[in-house]
């Protein structure tokens, strides 16, 4: 059997675009048969991993048919997801999503997978999941409130969503974002999470102890769990009182952490090997006076010839966890802190090329109304430096207590705080900020968001994440 070939050229250019659509449609088809990735990798016989990456190669071509990954990793049309928040914040945490799976309607379901990049041509908002949630839960709640036992999943779903979430994300956010469930929280409270028995028992809690019994059982987790183990009782009430008196009687000495800073170079001057001496001599006898004392001692060599000491006693805390701190993240934190947090020439590079990455990182992404870099000025105004190939003109006194603003689509506004590190993901790098950084963080309500960029590897080979920050825990996503 013979075999031709083709030409290309314009002549046959319908052909071969015919021939294209052909084979793309026999690969989707194949695709099309499974139901989500885990079945697709078996059938072409391939890791999750790697076939993850050629349904992403393929999207390149055509998005069209059940191809496209959700986040429970099942296929799907375009049509049917829609991309999670924007490409650096509002993200919908996990714990509501694991609600709206109580509630029959896993937002997970209706979301692009993050390996798939974004894809679709509409976004998901934490505020409009949020204000779908906020409806659906008043809805149902209005409508059985008269049922005397509620479905499990709905009372757990309630009871993670108000007891939990709200407390996390706190008062203000929760009920910007839920304001129909806060109007009527109370009485879902007292109606959905707790039965008539375990209210009764409640109100008898209060009335026998006081109205701070409930607060003060919280308080006191691990007693309460030996109590409620049965693992303590009345019949210890006198061993323990007598326990808690021999411990007031007896005080353990507290944790305390002496730094001593010797310079080995010293030994390199001959005129003061007398002086030197004697200093080993009183090191000698200070060490054997901490042993008799029962404290702990140890170096710490730095690159420089200097060595610091540490001497502590550990009563209060357990051996290898100190040990742990005191050789690991004590060391990192000196060896590494230029980097982030003191005042010089080397610092400051690092944090310009830090913030002209994300820079441009935001700007490029053409998501955003605006993207402003408090530090950058004309051209010709200021101190000149050269980054991944482009010139910038900055000004190193500006002192707004964040780097980079960003103005959203919505007209929210992003204060973006950049650190950054030549050092690669993988050490224990301290992060500090600043008092004045702390202030603006505070004053920022929602949801305009402070937001911590970090930077590694940021000279050769950059890479990057946003954490959000909050006074209140929950806020970072």
């Amino acid at each position: 059997m013979k075999s031709y070939e083709i030409s290309r050229n314009v002549s046959n250019w319908v052909i071969w675009n015919y021939s294209n659509d052909c084979i793309f449609e026999i690969i989707k088809s194949y695709i099309e048969k499974n139901d989500d990735i885990t079945s697709l990798a078996k059938f072409i016989g391939k890791g999750k991993d790697e076939t993850i990456q050629l349904l992403k190669e393929f999207l390149i071509f055509t998005k069209e048919g059940k191809i496209i990954m959700n986040q429970n990793e099942k296929l799907c049309h375009l049509e049917d997801l829609k991309n999670e928040g924007n490409i650096i914040s509002d993200k919908i945490p996990n714990d509501l999503k694991y609600i709206s799976k109580l509630l029959g309607n896993d937002i997970r379901n209706k979301l692009v997978h993050d390996s798939m990049e974004r894809p679709c041509s509409t976004n998901l908002t934490i505020q409009d999941f949020c204000k779908d949630l906020d409806e659906q839960i008043v809805q149902k709640y209005n409508n059985d409130k008269n049922e005397n036992q509620w479905d499990p999943n709905f009372k757990e779903a309630v009871q993670k969503l108000i007891e939990n979430f709200f407390d996390i994300t706190g008062e203000d956010d929760a009920k910007y974002l839920f304001p129909k469930i806060d109007l009527q929280k109370d009485a879902i409270i007292l109606t959905v999470i707790y039965d008539k028995e375990t209210r009764k028992n409640i109100t008898q809690l209060g009335q026998t102890y006081g109205k701070q019994a409930i607060e003060k059982i919280i308080k006191n987790p691990k007693l309460t769990k030996l109590i409620t183990e049965n693992k303590i009782s009345d019949k210890d009430y006198n061993k323990i009182i007598s326990m808690l008196n021999n411990k007031n009687n007896n005080p353990k000495q507290k944790l305390r952490v002496e730094i001593r800073i010797n310079n080995n170079n010293a030994n390199e001057d001959r005129d003061k090997d007398e002086d030197m001496e004697d200093n080993q001599n009183n090191q000698q006898n200070q060490d054997n006076q901490d042993e008799q004392n029962n404290q702990n001692i140890q170096n710490i060599y730095l690159d420089d010839s200097r060595n610091i000491r540490l001497v502590y006693n550990s009563d209060l805390l357990d051996q290898s966890s100190q040990s742990n701190f005191i050789k690991n993240d004590i060391q990192n934190i000196i060896n590494f802190a230029d980097d982030l947090d003191f005042d010089n020439n080397t610092k400051k590079y690092t944090g310009n090329c830090g913030e002209a990455y994300i820079y441009e990182l935001l700007l490029n992404s053409n998501k955003y109304k605006k993207v402003t870099w408090k530090m950058l000025t004309e051209e010709g105004r200021g101190d000149l430096f050269e980054y991944r190939g482009k010139k910038y003109y900055v000004n190193n006194s500006d002192r707004t207590h964040y780097d980079i603003e960003v103005e959203t689509i919505e007209g929210y506004h992003y204060f973006i705080e950049v650190k950054s590190t030549k050092r690669v993901i993988g050490y224990k790098i301290p992060i500090y900020l600043s008092t004045k950084q702390i202030e603006t963080m505070r004053k920022v309500k929602f949801p305009d968001k402070y937001i911590l960029a970090v930077v590694f590897n940021v000279i050769d080979s950059p890479k990057h994440f946003f954490m959000t920050l909050s006074e209140n825990a929950g806020k970072s996503d």
